[in-house]
This record gives C-alpha cells, structure tokens and sequence, in this order.
C-alpha cells in the first residue's frame, strides 16, 4: 500500500519550502556530475508566483498536509513544458512523482494544449524511463522547431551537459481527460 499523497494547488507560503525540495532534489543527480548545476538554477520565485496565480503549480503534501514534492507546468502556444517536477528524495519511489505527473498531464489537457513537452537527463536509468511509462517520446534533434532550439539554447547557456539532455513530448491531441482531477486549494 502506498502512502497517503494529497496533490493540490501550492499555497503563497509554501514557495520557499518548493525551493528547498528542488534543491534537496538536485542533490539525486550526484553520480551523474549534475547535482551543483541543478542545486544553482533552482525554479525562481517568480515563477513559482506566477505558476500559483495560474493554478499550474502543483503539490504533492503527506498526511499532514506538508510538501513533499511538486510540479510546475508553463505554457507555450499550442504547447505546455512540464517545467520542473521535484520529490523529496527520501520519499522518492513511492508514487509521488507519477501522481505529480499525472496531476500535470490532466491540467494540460484541460488547458487544451496539443502536446506536453519536458527536457531531462538522458543517463539516469530511473529517469527518462519515468517519464516513458506515460507515453512521453523522445523528439528527434531533427524535428526540432524554433521553440525547442530556443529551450536547448537556453539549458546551454545555464551550463547543462547538453550530450545529456533530451527533449521529449507527450502528443495530447485527441486525449480527453478533463474532471478526473480535482484541484484543491
């Protein structure tokens, strides 16, 4: 039996401790020579400000109603970019982050987008894997439009390791979820 995870819109007060889940996160990365860079380009408050005051910051809380992890969806046109989804390491593994995925997937098709894009690490075989077992596929350097050179660009001048990076879509269109999830406030 899994763990009671209440997935519901973040709260104003809560932003700093998203912050420090991110950064507690990043530290996962480690092996790959990652953890440094990540802990460094933390979600900023900002936009963790306007991702609440849009209702695409979500949060994965315990029992007692404490983060343990979140997501942040942004859209982009006809496209959204899971942007950041990070769970407390030592909850990790307990269906946290497939429930923040999820949560994510559903707010994307409410929104009406025709594809949920994400940019990830290729090398951590518990990562892009993760994200596979919900339909996300790799887009090819090839098919890549302006949009997605430009988030490659931008990931560049941040300092990631681009040889690691990949980018991958979920296509949307025809899926029809909207109601299964219940934002709560």
């Amino acid at each position: 039996m899994r763990p009671f995870v209440n997935i519901r819109s973040a709260r104003a007060g809560e932003l700093g401790e998203l912050q420090e889940i991110e950064r507690r996160a990043a530290h996962m990365f480690r092996p790959f020579g990652c953890a440094e860079l990540y802990a460094r380009s933390l979600t900023g408050l900002e936009a963790l400000r306007q991702g609440r005051a849009q209702r695409r910051l979500f949060v994965a809380a315990d029992a007692r109603d404490r983060p343990i992890g979140f997501a942040l969806t942004e859209p982009s046109g006809r496209s959204a970019w899971l942007a950041e989804v990070d769970v407390l390491p030592s909850r990790t593994g307990r269906g946290v982050g497939t429930s923040l995925v999820r949560c994510s997937i559903e707010w994307a098709c409410e929104a009406g987008v025709d594809r949920l894009l994400l940019s990830t690490m290729r090398r951590p075989r518990w990562n892009a894997p993760f994200y596979a077992r919900f339909g996300f596929r790799e887009v090819p350097a090839a098919q890549w439009g302006p949009e997605l050179r430009a988030a490659r660009g931008q990931e560049a001048r941040r300092g990631f390791p681009m040889d690691e990076r990949l980018i991958m879509q979920l296509d949307l269109t025809g899926i029809h979820r909207v109601g299964t999830f219940k934002r709560r406030s």
